[in-house]
């Protein structure tokens, strides 16, 4: 290569660069902007990574703790509500029972007041009972 060569390539660098110096101006600017504006791997804190561990933990425990507590809450909400219908069964059976004595004093009474009267025994065991009787004099 020689001297003439290499003037000449410059020149034509130059006369490039002085025809399209907008796109070295701008690149220049973006260059400048990079620099200035990233962040230094120097000032950063090396204990960020550590820090966003932990507070994920201690947020992963939160969450398993209060599930931990609504599960309990709703074990016990279970039992006091099976505990409940036990209870509402069981009086629904001693008064059950106790309505069938009563009705069957009382159906003992009525034979016994009207044993020759079928027909307003019939009546009146009816009303006792609720159960419609249908034919016969009625």
């Amino acid at each position: 290569m020689s001297w003439e060569s290499v003037k000449l390539f410059f020149s034509a660098v130059w006369a490039w660069c002085v025809k399209y110096w907008q796109v070295l101006v701008g690149a220049a600017v973006a260059t400048a902007s990079f620099l200035l504006f990233r962040k230094s791997q120097q000032g950063t804190d090396p204990d960020v990574l550590d820090t966003a561990i932990r507070a994920h933990q201690q947020e992963v425990a939160a969450i398993n703790e209060s599930h931990k507590i609504e599960t309990s809450m709703a074990e016990a909400a279970r039992v006091r509500h099976d505990s409940a219908v036990k209870a509402i069964e069981r009086q629904h059976e001693e008064q059950m029972i106790d309505l069938d004595a009563r009705k069957r004093d009382r159906i003992n009474e009525i034979v016994s007041e009207h044993s020759d009267n079928p027909d307003e025994i019939t009546r009146r065991i009816s009303q006792l009972t609720g159960i419609r009787v249908t034919g016969g004099n009625q």
